[in-house]
């Protein structure tokens, strides 16, 4: 059997505390004893499964164990500037590493926000003076806000404090163009860091071993891979089993740019008759931000996404039938539905209606 990285401590109060290694342990009952997909090495069907399920998951439904406000002023000040309508989305989730608010986002690599709940701003003077909740607008919307007369004083063209906002890439732009410095804060939900480092360009590492006498005496790095978390060590590695002893043990570390670069080999283990394979688990280590409640979900849709990869009908309709009892609807979550409409909800469009005098409306 592999080496099992031990699941991340709970912290206590803020949501779950199991891993996708965890939920990889599972699969194999749920699908019958299967034993090839317990292997937590990266890039293999257990891990990647789970991961692709936790990522679609959390980007699709609500979860508050990823919701985050950023600091509000003046603990920290974030602030638009005169004539500058443009928030970066880089620099809210910069916010998270110091903020001890909240410990269980610490030393997370965040990637992106999936959703923005509330995004207020102070007309001046930071707390308990006037403000207003900015509202989202499509794009081709708050760009028509941005010009005409906007001014508070009579007769003069000018700008106003923003009063909607919308997104556009990596970036948030409000409107009107604020004519003057603002502070504000967010209330968001952050996408689930994914895979391993919240990077899309995760490549597992590749290794060497070297055995003598059923003993592993060395692990060499053949290409350190790309995207875990950087400055990192005690990055767990998993060994196929020995066929008559014990399984080798070791850790890897990674550079400054998320590379591994070097292993730490704890124990060679014993009976090798034939060259391991060694590969991180990075990916089974990561904590699952998401409550307790739904870990058996995700297990079943990665159920579900190894059957759609492997065409086994049987099993695609039998994981459906069990996901469909605990309310999660597989048409709509495959045709991205549930995002839509969340996103539709978030929107709000102009209309003008004529009303009749002593009419309310």
């Amino acid at each position: 059997m592999p080496i099992l990285p031990p699941s991340t401590p709970v912290i206590a109060g803020f949501g779950s505390g199991y891993t996708i290694g965890d939920c990889v342990r599972n699969l194999p009952l749920k699908f019958g004893g299967r034993t090839d997909i317990s292997s937590l090495a990266d890039g293999f069907k257990g891990p990647t499964a789970v991961a692709e399920a936790v990522k679609e998951l959390t980007e699709t439904y609500e979860f508050e164990e990823l919701k985050y406000q950023t600091p509000v002023p003046p603990a920290a000040t974030l602030g638009l500037t005169a004539g500058n309508p443009i928030i970066p989305i880089g620099l809210l989730l910069g916010t998270i590493a110091g903020n001890t608010v909240y410990p269980q986002f610490q030393n997370q690599n965040w990637a992106d926000i999936t959703d923005v709940y509330t995004n207020w701003l102070w007309f001046s003077g930071g707390v308990n003076q006037a403000g207003r909740v900015l509202k989202y607008r499509r794009v081709t919307t708050i760009d028509t806000y941005s010009y005409g007369i906007t001014s508070n004083i009579t007769g003069q063209l000018g700008v106003a404090p923003p009063v909607y906002y919308s997104r556009f890439g990596n970036i948030i732009q409000v409107g009107p163009v604020p004519d003057q410095s603002y502070q504000y804060f967010f209330r968001v939900k952050l996408r689930h860091p994914y895979p391993v480092g919240g990077t899309t360009t995760f490549v597992p590492a590749t290794f060497s071993v070297t055995v003598l006498a059923g003993v592993v005496t060395a692990v060499t790095v053949v290409d350190g891979g790309s995207g875990y978390l950087p400055s990192l060590g005690n990055i767990p590695m998993t060994f196929t089993s020995s066929p008559t002893g014990a399984v080798a043990k070791a850790t890897a570390n990674s550079n400054s740019t998320g590379i591994i670069t070097s292993v730490n080999l704890g124990s060679g283990g014993a009976g090798y008759t034939l060259t391991p394979m060694a590969n991180t688990a990075a990916i089974a280590s990561q904590r699952v931000f998401a409550p307790d409640s739904w870990q058996e979900i995700i297990e079943l849709c990665a159920c579900q996404r190894i059957a759609l990869w492997e065409g086994a009908s049987e099993y695609i309709a039998m994981f459906e039938g069990l996901l469909q009892t605990k309310g999660i609807d597989i048409p709509a979550a495959r045709a991205k539905r549930a995002q839509m409409v969340r996103d539709e909800l978030h929107n709000e469009r102009q209309i003008s209606v004529m009303v009749n005098p002593y009419t309310f409306a």
